[in-house]
């Protein structure tokens, strides 16, 4: 279990990267009022 945790820290920065790349800024946002 907690290495499932501590591979989830790539994973975030990897999808949050490709959502940099295209240009969503939206999503972000809404993660962050969220």
């Amino acid at each position: 279990v907690k290495r499932e945790v501590v591979d989830t820290r790539p994973i975030l920065q990897f999808v949050h990267s490709l959502y940099h790349d295209i240009g969503i800024h939206d999503l972000t946002v809404q993660t962050e009022f969220v």
